[in-house]
């Protein structure tokens, strides 16, 4: 008999074309397609299948992350996720290039522009090189026994009838979106809402139409009946277990459930969005929705800019991407003119809803000041204040540095911060740019309070930042402020560190339970558990909450380390080259993250060497041998140093010895403390 090609299941799988033991698509009497390295034949690996149609299966995956099939690490110009292969249950084979920098080659051509997704299919001997086309070689090989793209595979498919109905306690007058009321578990075949059915009191018993005929429901319990031939009467059950949770068991050994794509071993613990579907019935999926789990959120938050265009969906190349199963992979386009928002719907089956009215897929209606718009069952609504809009008055300043300078000073005696004078409103992101050795860290050590300083003030909401290593060793202040936000003292700043500290076997939702739990402990468990809910939403990162750590890529790593301080909510958050090791696809996802914290009161200060962010800032710092020489809106920056590039900045400053470099920034520094922009901004806040 074959064998599952799962390389983590390996079990016998007879005819079946989808494997019953972890639902991977199987194509009957299939010899496994290799991937094996040119020059070493012992480096062989099986390209597993992957059925697009149901997403049952796996993919192949090569980069330099942990925990990846083909581990390429040591090579910089390898990406965390560089590529994935797969064969279809046809036997085509396909591979996709994830958007590395360095890029995949296929037969000496390269698959896709740097930064960009893109896939290529493959045949027998196909040559690919990951990273360098001279480097990293790889050969297809594809057994005679292969079936191949074109040869026909017996349909397993279950078809549903076109009059098809659902029995038992459904609602089928349940319409999408119905926003925070809507509850339960919404029942969809061919994509299209047939009804919906609420576990409250009573367990929920499914089963096929025809087999629950002339059944009496249990006591205690529901029937529904679903339209699939062959179902038995019981095959799963849904029911609200004592400890809260909404848990689905499978009641029938011969049904094969899984929840967001993962196989159902007995029963399972239901979440808010999570999407259970039958192997072989691609027709019929349910969608479990728990509204106290969500929260009606803020328009801004997707980053809106006047005049630009984002489209909005579940799908990988969206701007603004929304992890749940209700909204369509590219579900509406916004755009923001003159204080309106236009929302054009692009869903057939669920378009996006203004104010409660469905606009026809094609069309566009207008979203006023305080409207609502609807995706699937994500609410948001447009507030009334502008995104760029100036906070002005006293109380909205979170961060003043009035004539700031560091005791930690360079081997001949100059200070690594010199003079520096800074004033941050509450909602501001900026970024803070500068050559290595300039004093950008330091300057985040003197607002944290971790370094001392020689003369200067730091205010942090109106308060005097004061030094905590009277009391602790600087070591173990460190890790206070770096696990728990920054010690008893100040719940207002944290600090997000360059490398990320994590439990790699815990999964992101337990990571940010682990840190709730540290750092949130006076507060009652069910607040602490919302809290890590809310938090999840706000990186990005819901549809990922299961995942272990060590199979993270390194964008949703480090937006996982900038939810473990988002959990206490504070006034500022500090993030030190957050950007670092990540490719460019990777860093723009990153920074739409971080650009939506402030539109919640989180100011956020970066520093950055990446060019690609800098236009996403509000206002960006720019730091030259301890000075600041800059410090305005981002698109004022090449302006006023006269170039076009952010490089040719640098360049200003470069080839010069240090004592050269110093006299520049003192004189640049010196002349931006005259310009109307330092007043503005900086002068007359300090008075």
């Amino acid at each position: 008999m074959p064998q599952c090609v799962n390389p983590g299941c390996r079990r016998e799988t007879g005819d079946r074309l989808v494997c019953l033991s972890c639902g991977t698509p199987v194509p009957p009497n299939a010899a496994e397609p290799l991937l094996e390295a040119v020059g070493d034949t012992s480096r062989r690996y099986t390209i597993p299948v992957f059925d697009a149609a149901s997403g049952l299966g796996r993919k192949l995956t090569v980069g330099r992350a942990p925990g990846s099939d083909i581990h390429l690490s040591g090579d910089d110009q390898i990406s965390r996720r560089h590529a994935t292969l797969w064969s279809s249950p046809g036997g085509r084979l396909t591979l996709e290039d994830g958007g590395s920098v360095n890029g995949t080659w296929v037969d000496g051509a390269r698959v896709s522009e740097p930064g960009q997704a893109a896939t290529a299919q493959l045949r027998h001997a196909s040559t690919i090189s990951f990273g360098d086309p001279a480097r990293n070689a790889f050969r297809v090989v594809v057994p005679t026994a292969q079936s191949g793209p074109d040869t026909p595979i017996p349909e397993a498919e279950v078809a549903i009838p076109a009059d098809a109905s659902l029995t038992g306690p459904v609602d089928p007058a349940a319409t999408l979106p119905a926003g925070e009321n809507l509850t339960g578990l919404l029942i969809f075949v061919r994509r299209t809402l047939a009804g919906r059915v609420e576990p409250e009191s009573e367990a929920i018993v499914f089963g096929g139409v025809e087999a629950q005929r002339g059944m009496n429901a249990p006591a205690g319990r529901q029937v529904v009946g679903l339209p699939v031939a062959g179902l038995p009467a019981d095959a799963w059950r849904v029911e609200r277990a004592s400890d809260g949770c909404v848990r689905l068991t499978v009641s029938d050994a011969q049904v094969r459930l899984s929840v967001n794509s993962t196989p159902v071993d007995g029963h399972a613990d239901l979440r808010d969005g999570d999407a259970i579907k039958l192997a072989g019935v691609s027709a019929l999926e349910l969608i479990y929705c728990d509204p106290p789990a969500r929260r009606v959120r803020s328009l801004l938050d997707l980053d809106l800019e006047e005049g630009s265009e984002l489209t909005v969906g579940r799908a990988p190349e969206c701007q603004a991407r929304l992890a749940h199963p209700t909204v369509s992979r590219q579900h509406a386009t916004l755009c923001l003119r003159n204080g309106k928002v236009l929302v054009r719907s692009l869903a057939d089956a669920n378009p996006a809803r203004v104010d409660g009215r469905p606009v026809p897929p094609g069309q566009t209606a207008t979203l006023v000041p305080g409207g609502e718009v609807d995706f699937g069952v994500l609410r948001y609504r447009f507030d009334e204040r502008s995104p760029d809009a100036p906070a002005g008055a006293p109380a909205d300043i979170d961060l003043i540095l009035d004539r700031v300078t560091s005791s930690i000073a360079s081997e001949e005696g100059v200070p690594v911060v010199r003079d520096v004078s800074l004033v941050v409103e509450r909602g501001e992101f900026a970024g803070l740019y500068g050559p290595s050795g300039c004093g950008k860290s330091t300057l985040f050590s003197l607002v944290r309070g971790a370094t001392p300083l020689a003369s200067g003030s730091v205010l942090l909401n109106g308060r005097r930042v004061e030094r905590q290593r009277q009391r602790w060793s600087g070591f173990f202040h460190d890790a206070v402020r770096s696990f728990l936000g920054d010690g008893s003292d100040n719940e207002n700043l944290v600090l997000v560190p360059q490398f990320d500290q994590h439990f790699r076997n815990l999964t992101v939702r337990q990571t940010l339970q682990h840190y709730a739990a540290l750092s949130l402990k006076t507060w009652p468990a069910a607040e602490r558990e919302r809290r890590v809910e809310e938090t999840l939403d706000d990186i990005v990162l819901r549809h990922k909450c299961d995942t272990q750590v060590e199979r993270l890529a390194g964008g949703e790593c480090k937006r996982l380390s900038v939810g473990t301080r988002l959990l206490r909510r504070p006034r500022l958050i500090l993030l030190d080259e957050p950007e670092a090791g990540l490719d460019a696809g990777t860093c723009e996802d990153l920074v739409t993250t971080l650009a939506a914290l402030p539109r919640r009161g989180t100011t956020v200060l970066m520093i950055t060497h990446h060019p690609g962010p800098l236009l996403r800032f509000r206002k960006v710092l720019f730091m030259i041998a301890g000075r600041l020489v800059f410090y305005g809106p981002s698109r004022d920056l090449l302006p006023y140093f006269g170039e076009t590039e952010l490089s040719a900045v640098f360049h200003q400053f470069e080839r010069r010895s240090v004592h050269e470099v110093r006299a520049v920034a003192d004189r640049a520094a010196d002349d931006f403390e005259r310009t109307p922009l330092f007043c503005q901004l900086v002068g007359q806040r300090l008075g």
